[in-house]
């Protein structure tokens, strides 16, 4: 515990305004070149193939049989995808998946994962005042994010798929019993290699609270993902071929206007896009101020990812961001007392912001 300098919280605040400002601006720029690109690929030859096409197209040909490699490079290649380097090729998991229960069995796991999460999230911050009240927004704001589990393409969703994995994980950690929270992140690095973002933030609070075994754990899964990833490019560089497209690289620079577009581009409802951005802002606002572990986990993960979109995603890696939904939202929860915290921290000197800085 200790206090949150005065001028910190007025600089905070400041900040907190002037990024709400200059949001708006900066999302619709976003929007405006999204709608340039979408009708630029209105007029190619390849117009209504898109990714998830291309990934049912993969998955139809392994159930039929055929090695996960020849036919994603083949796919890959037909509709003028990339196939280097090997982080391009999506890992099989939800291919193999889709060959042994179909998509209806990766839909049915999407359902019960939001249900899960439902369960989990509502269920951690019941209040004792509120119960009713608390399990209609902190729901409600799952739903938000988690709505896309009842997609009846979901199970071609890599990265939502892999984000209700990691939001279980996060909301189902205790000290005393945090083996669980690892499987289920173990299970979303198999589906999208970017959940290993998740557990390295893990790997850097076990070692800050001196978690010895905890962050022994978490390593000896990220040695067996890299395992795994190895593997992963061995096989993909085998069935490259000359002449094979070559990704142009993850080097964006795109900054936040994108991260919030991109939330604004996965939400649910029709609202106005300034309003998405502001509610994008508040979310993360919430995180970070919602301390405990659960906030300082949640804030170095979505807070952290968030920042990698801003840096490397180029503009039709919008939807990396679905991987951290439906978690995301849940920090409008926690942002008007975070907010208030700030308020009261910067009208009083010395005022103690133990909600806003509890660990």
């Amino acid at each position: 515990m200790r206090a949150l300098p005065r001028w910190t919280a007025i600089t905070s605040l400041i900040l907190i305004g002037l990024a709400l400002v200059w949001s708006v601006p900066a999302a619709q720029q976003f929007q405006a070149n999204e709608q340039v690109r979408q009708a630029r690929i209105s007029k190619s030859t390849h117009a209504k193939h898109r990714d998830l096409d291309l990934y049912e197209d993969i998955n139809a040909r392994v159930s039929k049989g055929e090695s996960y490699y020849t036919a994603a490079l083949a796919e890959q290649r037909k509709w003028n995808y990339p196939t280097q380097p090997f982080v391009v090729v999506r890992l099989p998991t939800l291919a193999w998946g889709h060959a042994l229960f179909g998509a209806t069995g990766w839909r049915i796991i999407a359902i019960a994962l939001f249900i899960a999460n439902l369960l989990v999230w509502t269920r951690r911050f019941r209040s004792p005042r509120h119960p009713l009240l608390s399990l209609i927004v902190i729901g409600g704001l799952l739903t938000l994010g988690g709505g896309l589990a009842f997609y009846p393409r979901v199970g071609v969703v890599h990265d939502y798929m892999s984000g209700l994995f990691v939001s279980l994980s996060l909301v189902l950690y205790t000290p005393q019993r945090w083996w669980p929270s690892l499987c289920l992140a173990v299970c979303a690095m198999a589906i999208r290699e970017m959940a290993s973002l998740y557990v390295l933030a893990w790997v850097a609070l076990a070692a800050a609270r001196m978690r010895w075994r905890e962050c022994g754990a978490l390593l000896a899964a990220l040695a067996l993902f890299a395992l795994g990833m190895a593997v992963h490019a061995h096989f993909v560089d085998a069935a490259v071929k000359p002449g094979d497209l070559v990704s142009p690289g993850w080097e964006g620079m795109n900054g936040l206007g994108f991260l919030l577009f991109s939330l604004a581009h996965l939400f649910p409802h029709a609202l106005p896009l300034w309003c998405v951005a502001w509610l994008g802002l508040a979310a993360l606002i919430g995180w970070i101020g919602r301390g405990e572990r659960i906030g300082l986990m949640g804030s170095l993960w979505l807070g952290g990812f968030g920042l990698a979109v801003a840096i490397f995603a180029r503009a039709d890696n919008y939807y990396w961001v679905a991987i951290m939904l439906p978690a995301y939202w849940v920090g409008l929860a926690f942002a008007p007392r975070a907010l208030i915290d700030l308020w009261q921290a910067a009208r009083l000197p010395g005022w103690s912001a133990n909600r806003f800085m509890r660990q």
